[in-house]
């Protein structure tokens, strides 16, 4: 199994607890990391990601890739290159996009932001 099979298979039979941690107090998304003993790496990347393409953080999540590898890494005991880890981030954004609106949240809220931002909207 590769690393994209992998990653794929692990959101799938865990998507509710991973909607589950990335869920706030008070519905949506929360607004901390997520740290506690059952968050790993990928729960911590998807939640960054999310925060991201839903418009609450408006910072380039350029670190939290870190977490993704550190978790593939533990499952693995492989260091991936650039394209693989092109291929797994590529593979997780649908997940991340879903993730979002089951937390009725917006997806392209932080897409909107930043066009605004851009004079592009």
């Amino acid at each position: 199994m590769n690393h994209v099979e992998m990653t794929k298979k692990y959101i799938e039979d865990n998507h509710d607890l991973i909607v589950k941690r990335l869920t706030g107090q008070y519905g949506g998304l929360r607004p901390s990391k997520p740290n506690g003993k059952r968050d790993n790496g990928l729960i911590k990347y998807i939640w960054r990601m999310a925060r991201f393409h839903a418009g609450h953080d408006t910072r380039l999540p350029v670190m939290c890739e870190y977490d993704l590898l550190d978790w593939i890494e533990e499952q693995t005991g492989d260091k991936l290159s650039l394209s693989e880890r092109a291929e797994v981030t590529k593979a997780i954004d649908p997940t991340i996009d879903q993730i979002i609106v089951d937390l009725g949240e917006n997806p392209m809220r932080g897409a909107m932001r930043w066009g605004r931002a851009m004079g592009m909207l």
